[in-house]
């Protein structure tokens, strides 16, 4: 396990916002943990697929990242209920202790937000 400093920018390509934040977090195996504004979350890196879950008081988001693959994610908005959302990943490079990932939520088939994320880490001796 590995005290590790973090930079993510997440990009909403469809409304034009953009969320940076540095942080500290930590690694150990394949997982990156980290809290960013009261929001716990864990990165799973696996050779090419890549699970992010972002959980608060008030939502829980899984999103499986697949870029062979149209996945199945699952926005939970405590006080409204489930989302259930498809995931078409159009890029994903995870590598050198970075990830960079560009993705389409896509709700009730329909409507469609763009996504970008980037994460890249070092650790901290």
């Amino acid at each position: 396990m590995s005290k590790i400093k973090i930079k993510t920018i997440l990009t909403n390509k469809t409304e034009n916002q953009v969320y940076q934040n540095e942080l500290i977090g930590i690694k150990s195996d394949n997982k990156i943990k980290y809290q960013d504004g009261g929001v716990n979350s864990i990165i799973t890196i696996y050779e090419d697929i890549l699970n992010i879950e972002r959980k608060s008081n008030d939502y829980l988001i899984k999103l499986p990242i697949d870029l062979k693959n149209i996945t199945q994610g699952i926005y939970d908005i405590y006080s409204l209920g489930k989302i259930n959302l498809d995931i078409q990943t159009t890029k994903l490079e995870i590598g050198n202790n970075k990830i960079k990932v560009n993705y389409v939520l896509i709700f009730d088939k329909e409507e469609k937000i763009k996504m970008e994320f980037y994460l890249e880490w070092e650790e901290i001796k």
